[in-house]
C-alpha cells in the first residue's frame, strides 16, 4: 500500500489556531478588495454609459445625449454639460464585511454645481448594500423568523442587526409586488382557481396599557382577515401558478371583482379561460360571474359533498350516503351524472330530505367540468384541492410562524415571498436564484 509523507511546517500544535485565523482574516480581505474593486468598476461604467463618452474625451462626444440625473441646482440633464469631478469615499457594509468606495463625482459645467447622481449599483442613502438584503429576502421566503436572520445577518456584518431593522427592509417590497402583478402571460392559463385563506392581524382599539416593563402602550385585538388566492392552471401541460392574490376583511364580491379584474388586464380573458373553480363562497361565485359572464363555473365537489355530510339528520347514514353521492361525480357525461342524482334523491330523499336538497343547490354548477370545454383531463379541475392543498397548506407555515401581522405592508410582504418561493418551486427553479432578483426592486419609487 503506499503512503503519504507529510512535509514539517514548523507549526506547533497550539499556533495551528492561529495560522487558522490569519487565513481567515486574509481570505476576507482578498473578498472586500475584489468586491470593491468590482462595484467601484461598475460605478465608472454607469457613468461613462451615461455620459456616452469614455474618460478624458472632449464633452462633444456626449451629442444630444441625456443623463438619467439632474444637476441639484439648474436641473440640466444634457450630457455634454457634465464633467467627471474625481471621487469621494462611501462606507458600505456587505456580507463580505464594511468598503471604502470611491464614488465618481460629476460637475455641471453651466451653473458648477454637482450632479444629484443615483446609481443602479449603489442606492442612495443606503449603507446596507443588495446581497444583505437578498439574504434576508431569501430568509425570510425560506420560513425563517426574523430575529433568526437579523442574527445571522449580524453576525456577517460584525455588529447586531436588530429584528425591526430586518422587518422595515422586507415591508419595502411594494415595488417588487406592483411589477409581479403588471407581469403578463404569453400563453394565459385555461383553469382559473380562486379560494380563501383565513389569517390573523393586530388591530389598535384606541386604548392603552402599561406592560410589565412600565412602558405605555396601545391596546390591541385579534382580527380575522382573508387573502384571497387566485392559482392558474395549464390543462395542457400541467403548469401552475399562483397568479395574484387580494388581501381583504371578507370573501366579499367587490374585493373579488377588483382581483379579477387585474388578472383581466394582464390577459387572463374569456378568450383563454375555459372554467372557474371556486367553493360555493357567495362573493367568490358573484365576483366570477360579474367579470367572466360567459366562463363556465366549476363548484368544488368536495365542498359539495361535505355540505351533504353536514346536513344529515342519521349520523348512522354518513357513509352509505357520502358513498352514493361521490359515485354521481364518477359519471362520464352529464346526462348520466344527471339521473345519478335523480337516483340517490329516490333512495334517500324521504330519510335525508335536507342532505339530498344541499345536493340539489347549484349542482350544475358541480358537474361543469362534464361539459364539452375542450380541458385536458377535466376530472383534475373538480376540486378546489390543487389550491387548498398545493398552496395553502404551504402558506399556512408562514402564517402559523407569524402568528398575527401588524399591519396590511407586512401581510402583503410576506405572502408576497412566500408566493414567489412556491411558484419557483413549482417551475423547478431554485429559491435562492428567484431571491436574487428581487433586492434591486426594493428601492424602485
Amino acid at each position: 500500500m503506499d503512503t503519504i509523507e507529510t512535509v514539517e511546517t514548523g507549526v506547533k500544535g497550539s499556533q495551528r489556531g492561529q495560522v487558522f485565523e490569519r487565513l481567515v482574516e486574509t481570505m476576507r480581505g482578498l473578498t472586500q478588495q475584489g468586491l470593491t474593486r468590482l462595484i467601484a468598476e461598475e460605478l465608472e461604467t454607469e457613468v461613462t454609459e451615461c455620459l456616452g463618452r469614455p474618460r478624458r474625451s472632449l464633452r462633444s462626444l456626449s451629442g444630444s445625449q441625456e443623463v438619467p440625473w439632474a444637476c441639484h441646482r439648474c436641473g440640466g440633464r444634457q450630457a455634454q454639460d457634465f464633467m467627471r469631478d474625481g471621487h469621494y469615499t462611501r462606507g458600505l457594509q456587505t456580507l463580505s464585511g464594511g468598503l471604502s468606495l470611491p464614488v465618481p463625482m460629476l460637475e455641471c459645467q453651466v451653473c458648477g454645481a454637482s450632479a444629484d447622481v443615483e446609481f443602479a449599483a449603489l442606492p442612495k442613502h443606503k449603507q446596507l448594500w443588495l446581497d444583505i438584503d437578498e439574504e434576508m429576502v431569501f430568509g425570510y421566503g425560506a420560513d425563517e423568523g426574523m430575529r433568526h436572520i437579523a442574527e445571522r445577518v449580524g453576525k456577517h456584518l460584525g455588529w447586531p442587526v436588530s429584528a425591526n431593522s430586518v422587518q422595515r427592509r422586507l415591508h419595502a417590497l411594494e415595488a417588487a409586488l406592483r411589477e409581479w402583478r403588471e407581469r403578463r402571460w404569453e400563453t394565459p392559463p385555461d383553469v382559473l382557481m380562486l379560494d380563501g385563506i383565513w389569517f390573523t392581524v393586530l388591530r389598535p382599539t384606541g386604548a392603552r396599557f402599561v406592560d410589565r416593563k412600565g412602558r405605555n402602550r396601545p391596546q390591541q385585538r385579534k382580527v380575522k382577515r382573508v387573502a384571497i388566492i387566485a392559482l392558474g392552471l395549464w390543462s395542457h401541460t400541467g403548469e401552475t401558478e399562483i397568479l395574484d392574490f387580494a388581501i381583504a376583511d371578507g370573501e366579499d364580491e367587490d374585493t373579488v371583482v377588483e382581483l379579477l379584474n387585474r388578472l383581466h388586464l394582464r390577459g387572463v380573458t374569456e378568450a383563454c379561460v375555459k372554467l372557474i373553480v371556486t367553493d360555493g363562497a357567495g362573493g367568490l361565485c358573484a365576483a366570477a360571474e360579474t367579470v367572466y359572464p360567459t366562463v363556465a363555473r366549476q363548484r368544488c365537489v368536495f365542498h359539495k359533498l361535505k355540505n351533504v355530510g353536514d346536513n344529515l339528520l342519521h349520523p348512522q347514514h354518513r357513509q352509505a350516503i357520502l358513498e352514493a353521492a361521490a359515485w354521481i361525480y364518477e359519471a362520464d357525461s352529464l346526462p348520466e351524472a344527471e339521473l345519478r342524482l335523480e337516483q340517490f334523491a329516490a333512495q334517500w330523499g324521504d330519510q335525508e330530505p335536507a342532505a339530498v336538497a344541499s345536493l340539489r343547490v347549484d349542482f350544475a354548477a358541480s358537474v361543469a367540468y362534464l361539459l364539452p370545454l375542450g380541458l385536458q383531463e377535466p376530472r383534475r379541475f373538480r376540486t378546489t384541492n390543487a389550491l387548498e392543498g398545493g398552496v395553502q397548506r404551504r402558506l399556512r407555515v408562514k402564517l402559523n410562524q407569524a402568528t398575527a401581522f401588524h399591519s396590511t405592508r407586512g401581510t402583503e410582504a410576506a405572502f408576497l415571498l412566500a408566493i414567489l418561493r412556491l411558484n419557483a418551486h413549482r417551475r423547478r427553479t431554485p429559491w435562492v436564484y428567484e431571491a436574487q432578483q428581487i433586492p434591486a426592486k426594493l428601492y424602485k419609487s
